[in-house]
């Protein structure tokens, strides 16, 4: 931490180092590479008002600057540049990801980084939010004259039950509407833990959904063994495509501060018929 006059800011990170292996050498090869290296700063500019600055190293670019407001538990505002609040694995820190990449379905149809404004608050065991976007993505200024909006609710009953659900309408560059919903489910109990996402997306000309479970099991506190099957479907007026990855995982908790994970990964696509697998491992140091 430093002090900049009497407020703190504090500094935190992590970086990600990865290998991987495929059968597919020509679009997949053989390769070492640093996947992130993110570096953030935080603090409190008083005692309602905080802020957050994340950087990658990997390529220089701003992803998070976010200035929150606490009102109360029913009302906060943020704006800035953030995650938009649509699916839960995106959501999640890649630093906690139970796999080494996230779904393709979320690579594929979640929203990413944008700038704009949010509302939120807690109502008993009901979270929301209600955000508008530029819609034109991380770092970059509206390219129409609309917002986009999203909107997302979760519930977590007990200790370690979650349902969430998402939806998100906005207007793309070539002036087409699209529409995105999402809703996922996640439970964990002595050991075993269940989640599942599906994902929407309708932009008039394009239909793509996508579906994925994943098992984890907990063995002592150091190791966790992860199951994944997902499917992504993407159908245009003339052709419908479809890609399949089912994934076997363990992860490695070495320290509270370093992970070891591997997996191995097998993909299979239709139009055109392919099928790919692929070994990939990940070190994650945080700082």
């Amino acid at each position: 931490s430093v002090y900049a006059g009497d407020s703190k800011i504090n500094m935190s990170g992590y970086t990600q180092f990865q290998a991987m292996e495929s059968s597919d050498t020509v679009a997949s090869p053989s390769t070492f590479k640093i996947r992130r290296a993110r570096l953030k700063f935080d603090g409190k500019a008083n005692e309602r008002i905080s802020y957050t600055l994340l950087f990658d190293g990997c390529n220089s670019l701003l992803w998070e600057a976010v200035i929150d407001i606490k009102i109360n538990q029913f009302a906060n505002i943020r704006a800035g540049q953030f995650k938009t609040p649509y699916s839960s694995e995106y959501l999640t820190s890649s630093a906690k990801l139970e796999t080494i990449e996230t779904s393709n379905g979320n690579g594929k149809i979640a929203k990413k980084y944008d700038m704009g404004a949010a509302f939120s608050g807690k109502a008993g065991i009901m979270d929301y939010t209600l955000a508008l976007f530029n819609g034109a993505g991380q770092n970059a200024v509206d390219n129409n004259t609309s917002k986009d909006m999203a909107v997302r609710v979760v519930v977590a009953p007990v200790k370690n039950l979650e349902a969430g659900a998402s939806a998100y309408s906005g207007t793309l560059v070539t002036g087409k509407k699209e529409a995105l919903y999402a809703l996922n489910l996640g439970a964990k109990i002595i050991g075993f833990g269940l989640k599942t996402e599906i994902l929407i997306k309708d932009t008039e000309t394009t239909d793509e959904n996508s579906f994925y479970l994943a098992a984890t099991y907990d063995i002592l506190k150091q190791l966790q063994i992860v199951l994944l099957g997902e499917q992504y479907t993407k159908t245009t007026t003339t052709t419908t495509s479809k890609d399949t990855r089912l994934l076997a995982g363990i992860n490695w908790f070495i320290s509270t501060a370093v992970k070891y994970q591997f997996n191995l990964v097998n993909s299979s696509q239709t139009n055109p018929d392919k099928s790919v697998t692929s070994i990939l491992t990940q070190l994650q140091v945080a700082y």
